[in-house]
């Protein structure tokens, strides 16, 4: 049987990959999650998809828009005695290319399908675009990373 929740695997798959990559000092969410958020992170979501061609059937490959939104609040770091060890803006830019390095590589969707996530296999994934943003008190950098994928024959 095929499996229904293709988006939900796609983002298991990228938390799974960018926890493995960037072990310490950064959180890594997927969308709808009900932990509590902390800073810095990153949240994955998959956003639309649709079959890769006209001609395509539902359970082909698909074309999927994934967002990876890296957060950071607007805070500087500080020391035990109050000095600025880093500004907001250098926290932000630090975790972005922390993301950015495990995203921009020609390697992804082979590197994804080695978190083996029942359900979903990646034939493509490119980190496309970059787009920063402030939402209240925290920064955002929302990476966009282009992937196709299929849904994989799940086992009951």
């Amino acid at each position: 049987m095929k499996t229904w929740d293709l988006e939900e695997k796609i983002e298991d798959a990228f938390t799974a990959y960018l926890k493995k990559k960037i072990p310490d000092g950064m959180k890594f969410y997927a969308s709808w999650t009900d932990e509590g958020v902390q800073f810095p992170c990153a949240v994955v979501k998959a956003g639309a998809s649709s079959p890769i061609s006209e001609t395509a059937s539902w359970t082909d490959f698909r074309n999927t828009v994934v967002e990876v939104a890296v957060q950071s609040e607007a805070a500087p770091e500080k020391d035990g005695t109050g000095a600025t060890l880093r500004t907001s803006r250098e926290r932000n830019a630090d975790a972005r290319r922390q993301v950015m390095d495990a995203l921009a590589i020609d390697t992804l969707a082979a590197e994804l399908n080695t978190m083996q996530v029942v359900g979903v296999n990646f034939s493509f994934a490119q980190a496309t675009t970059l787009e920063r943003d402030l939402m209240e008190r925290v920064l955002v950098s929302i990476i966009t990373v282009e992937v196709k994928t299929t849904p994989s024959t799940v086992t009951a």
